[in-house]
């Protein structure tokens, strides 16, 4: 069973509505205090994981503990472009997650990353088909509680991680679903170019 988690309620719901475009039902029900549904034909669990990291490995814990059979996590959500390359609504599968805003002052060590599942990233590759509006990378994605509103902070964000995208919650999910050893995607759909426009 895949646990497919979005961090937001709007991003939930087109993820949901996109899926179901497809011809795919679902079932809606709730775990606690958290929707979810599940398009059993995809053996597929889509939920909510919550705004910033903290929030969205608490419920990322939460969900795991309420299906036994997760089998794998992705995160999928909306980010900040921080390169040229990638334009809005393009897609970005994590081959890491780094955790931008992790700034130890007494040791220096790198920031935490997470890697992301091999054989996912492997089956995106061979399955995603490049559309006229939009195209698929493949690379580190930035992830930090802030909002990324200013070209020169994206910036020395992207030259300090080599990140393609930049949001909240990844390293939240990878470090939940790392406590009970399942394997973790972050996927992220380009909204902006994280500037001040």
């Amino acid at each position: 069973m895949i646990l497919m988690i979005s961090p937001l309620k709007k991003e939930y719901r087109a993820l949901v509505d996109g899926i179901h475009s497809f011809g795919f039902n679902f079932k809606e029900s709730q775990t606690g205090r958290l929707p979810f549904v599940e398009f059993s034909e995809l053996n597929l669990i889509c939920s909510i994981g919550g705004h910033g990291k903290s929030q969205f490995a608490l419920q990322t814990q939460h969900l795991i503990n309420s299906f036994k059979k997760i089998s794998r996590v992705i995160c999928a959500g909306s980010g900040g472009a921080l390169v040229d390359s990638v334009k809005p609504l393009d897609v970005v599968v994590g081959t890491k997650t780094i955790e931008h805003d992790f700034l130890e002052k007494f040791i220096a060590s790198p920031q935490p990353e997470f890697l992301g599942c091999g054989k996912m990233i492997e089956l995106f590759a061979k399955k995603s088909t490049i559309k006229p509006n939009f195209s698929v990378h493949f690379g580190p994605i930035a992830c930090g509680d802030e909002d990324i509103v200013d070209s020169t902070r994206a910036r020395v964000i992207q030259e300090k991680t080599q990140a393609l995208i930049v949001a909240w919650e990844g390293a939240g999910g990878a470090r939940a679903t790392a406590f009970h050893g399942l394997p973790y995607l972050e996927i992220r759909v380009a909204t902006d170019s994280a500037n001040q426009n």
